[in-house]
């Protein structure tokens, strides 16, 4: 799968410093585990800019014979205080591994990204699959660690009670 991240960002002329791997596919290699293979890329937007496609909620999807990819812009996940990029560069400084010279965000920023965008509720049974396919143990860790992504771009309102929502359906879901 690496051989195809790499092929994705030199197909549509991006730079490896500039993405950061995030959504379900990241969650998989964290934990080494395929529950996901959906290809979701945050990009700087100077890159997010070069993929010629309809900017729909903040993210331009391409079609691959495999699947899809979905580039997203950073500005989604910031408050207006914020740059997009700085969120970018927090998470591959901060909260982000690289594998095969690939930035792969944390679960809490993966986590984050699903809660602080407007479309948030339709990500919360992935995010219930990914607890249940082995991070439930560390599920209070990650929504520690996701409200401090929150406080460092300004969110914290939003992110507390949408977190406070997922966790009513988590604690419904794993009873």
């Amino acid at each position: 799968m690496i051989n195809i991240l790499h092929e994705i960002i030199r197909d549509n002329r991006l730079s490896e410093d500039k993405v950061v791997l995030v959504g379900g596919l990241a969650i998989s290699l964290y934990i080494d585990l395929a529950v996901s293979k959906d290809v979701d890329f945050a990009l700087m937007l100077e890159d997010y800019d070069k993929i010629q496609r309809v900017d729909e909620w903040g993210i331009k999807t391409v079609r691959y014979e495999w699947g899809y990819v979905d580039f997203i812009n950073p500005d989604y996940f910031v408050s207006k205080q914020h740059k997009g990029n700085e969120f970018i560069t927090y998470v591959k400084r901060h909260r982000s591994f690289k594998k095969d010279g690939i930035y792969v965000a944390n679960p809490e920023v993966v986590f984050y990204t699903r809660l602080v965008v407007p479309t948030w509720e339709s990500h919360i049974s992935k995010s219930i699959r990914d607890l249940d396919a082995g991070l439930i143990r560390k599920k209070d860790e990650i929504f520690f660690r996701v409200k401090a992504i929150a406080d460092v771009f300004d969110t914290r309102d939003v992110i507390d009670h949408r977190i406070g929502v997922l966790d009513q359906y988590i604690t419904s879901y794993f009873k």
